[in-house]
């Protein structure tokens, strides 16, 4: 997925890669990561995927607020549906609880499977 977003933001479709290469790729990741022994909490598998998700959302927004702020005139602020008008009434609060209990510990070690995948 990483390879389509490069090729997005660099306006650059050659970066992009089939859905076979992204595979070959994935394998020979795979195949070099069984020669480590790591090991993390689910706490710690957690914050790496909630920053990799905030960069691959955010990366892309960045890159057209750049670009807005290059063009001639400058930057010009333009709303989007969702944040034009808010909607009536209070804030909708988002409250997050964490499940009880810590979560189990994860090995990422690739294990011995097909093609070093499992």
């Amino acid at each position: 997925m990483m390879h389509v977003q490069l090729a997005k933001l660099t306006e650059c479709p050659e970066l992009a890669m089939s859905e076979g290469d992204a595979k070959t790729l994935a394998v020979a990741a795979q195949n070099v990561l069984r020669h480590y022994s790591i090991q993390s909490t689910q706490k710690t598998v957690d914050w790496i995927t909630f920053g990799s998700v905030v960069a691959f959302m955010y990366t892309p927004r960045v890159v057209a607020l750049r670009r807005r702020k290059r063009r001639p005139g400058g930057y010009q602020r333009q709303s989007s549906p969702d944040t034009a008008t808010p909607p009536p009434g209070p804030a909708q609060i988002f409250e997050f609880r964490p499940p009880s209990g810590a979560g189990p510990v994860i090995d990422a070690t690739p294990g011995p499977g097909p093609g070093g995948i499992h």
